[in-house]
This record gives structure tokens, C-alpha cells and sequence, in this order.
């Protein structure tokens, strides 16, 4: 469940607060926006076992009782971990987004099935000029490299119902550079946020594009030779009219992949990105 907190900002609930079980016991995780409101409810409970103690209840086993209670909630409140949030934000293109640019996806697959040769795939744009600095863009998140070893762009595609695939195209949000920039937030606020845990964000572009998934489509071909485990090229393509109607290649700018990512719509959960960002969005 999404609540505002702010104009035009809703974040999700569990965010906010939530349960954690350590052990045997729950433990109340809450941002440390509400951490005033957590110390007045502390208050407000040890006035009311003041209160309980000065008034007389006849009754022993219901005095007895409120004091258990009392101690419960107060034991359980004073355990509470305070959690403050960090974000950090994906560099955004120095250009701007044109999303009709991408018109297909371009495919070149070995004809034989155990070809030494590794297949290439990846948009196919309208615009040459256009698709070299989108895929400059894409090598910043892997600094720069046409290798990528460590995973830094993620290819990922998922099969749609009706017949449409869906290819997805982010930054990977468990990239080393992210992981040493939350250790650095967390070791400058060990003072000022001493006692409370830190809550890791994102900010980020995704790129995405929905497509056919027929049989004859080349996307078939391709998923029957290439494994996602198995290396190929991301590599872009432009829509050329020069070259009736097939794509033009730019081998210069393909980034060599160790694998991608292949599921169906309904195998997503909340856990995956491309679960937030389905093709009517």
C-alpha cells in the first residue's frame, strides 16, 4: 500500500514500517521521520502506569494484568530500530529521451546451432546519431567498458501475454560503485544517525520496449540458440533505408554480455524491477 508524504511523492507503506522477527521476538522497524511520535507514546505509556499505580484497582489479577501490558508495550516500543534513508541517484543521459526512437530490436544469430560465434541483439533505432549516444549512455554504467563482466547493464526480457515480449534495459542496482557510495553515507553518519540503521534507495531510468512474439519473429530464434546464461552482443542497430529494410549494424559500439535475464509476466514478483514497469505503463 503506497501513503503520501509529501506533494506529488507516495512511497510504499512497508517503507515506513514494518516487522522484522530476530529470533524468537518481532521487532518494529520505523523511519526515523516518526521517531518523535515512538518517544511520546513511550511518555504517554509510562504516565498511564503512573497513573495505574496511584489508582486502586480492586481487583489484583486486573492490576497485575494492566502492568503486564504496559511492560509488554513499552519493552516491545523501547526495542525499535530507527532506520534513515539514503539515496542514490543513477546518472541521468545528457540528452534527451526520444522514445519512439526505438522501433524493433536487430538480431544476427549463427546459423549453426553450436557456432563458436556469438549472436548480437539489441535496438534497432531510426536515427544512427541517436542510437550512438544512447549506447555511449548505456557504457557509462559500465564505466565506459564494451565488456561487461560484472553485469553493470541489465538485459532482460520477459515473455507477455497475447503474444509480445517485452526487453528491458537498467543499470544494475547491486553495481560495486553503489555498494562503496551506501558504505561511505554510512560510515559519515555514524554520529549523527548513531543507533540507527540506514535504508538503501535508488534513483534510476528504465528503458523498455514491447514488441511481437510470434512464431517465424527472429526473437524465437534467438531465445531457442542463446541461453541466458551464455555471452552475446548488445549491440545497436539503425532502421537504414539504404539497406532494404534490414538493420545497420554499429559493431563498434556492442558491448560484449555474460548472459540476460528470461522470464514470463506471471513468474515476476515485487522483488523484480521490470514487475513495476509493464508495457501499458
Amino acid at each position: 500500500m503506497k501513503i503520501k508524504i509529501a506533494k506529488d511523492l507516495k512511497v510504499e507503506l512497508n517503507t515506513l514500517i514494518r516487522f522484522e522477527w530476530k529470533k524468537f521476538y518481532p521487532v518494529l522497524i520505523i523511519h526515523e521521520r516518526f521517531e518523535k511520535t515512538v518517544k511520546w507514546i513511550l511518555r504517554i505509556i509510562a504516565v498511564i502506569g503512573i497513573l495505574s499505580s496511584i489508582l486502586t484497582i480492586d481487583k489484583w489479577y486486573y492490576s497485575f494484568s494492566l502492568a503486564l501490558l504496559i511492560f509488554a508495550v513499552e519493552q516491545f516500543l523501547e526495542k525499535t530500530i530507527f532506520e534513515y534513508t539514503t539515496i542514490v541517484t543513477q546518472p541521468f543521459p545528457d540528452f534527451e529521451v526520444d522514445y519512439s526512437q526505438w522501433k524493433t530490436n536487430g538480431f544476427m544469430i549463427p546459423k549453426e546451432k553450436n557456432s563458436s560465434e556469438l549472436p548480437y541483439f539489441g535496438p534497432s533505432y531510426i536515427d544512427k546519431e541517436y542510437a550512438i549516444k544512447f549506447f555511449a549512455y548505456l557504457k557509462s554504467w559500465n564505466y565506459g567498458q564494451n565488456i561487461d563482466n560484472e553485469n553493470n547493464i541489465v538485459v532482460s526480457l520477459v515473455i507477455e501475454p497475447n503474444d509480445e515480449y517485452s526487453t528491458y534495459l537498467y543499470a544494475n542496482t547491486r553495481r560495486k560503485n553503489l555498494e562503496k557510495i551506501f558504505s561511505k553515507e554510512n560510515k559519515r553518519n555514524l554520529l549523527p544517525k548513531y543507533g540507527k540503521r540506514q535504508q538503501q534507495f535508488i534513483m534510476q531510468m528504465i528503458y523498455w520496449h514491447t514488441l511481437p512474439f510470434k512464431e517465424g519473429y527472429l526473437i524465437k530464434q534467438f531465445l531457442d540458440y542463446q541461453s541466458s546464461s551464455k555471452p552475446f552482443y548488445l549491440l545497436p542497430s539503425v532502421l537504414s533505408k539504404n539497406t532494404g529494410g534490414n538493420p545497420e549494424f554499429l559493431f563498434d559500439h556492442a558491448i560484449l554480455k555474460t548472459g540476460y535475464i528470461l522470464k514470463k509476466r506471471d513468474e515476476l514478483n515485487k522483488t523484480d524491477i521490470e514487475f513495476h514497469f509493464p508495457p501499458k505503463k
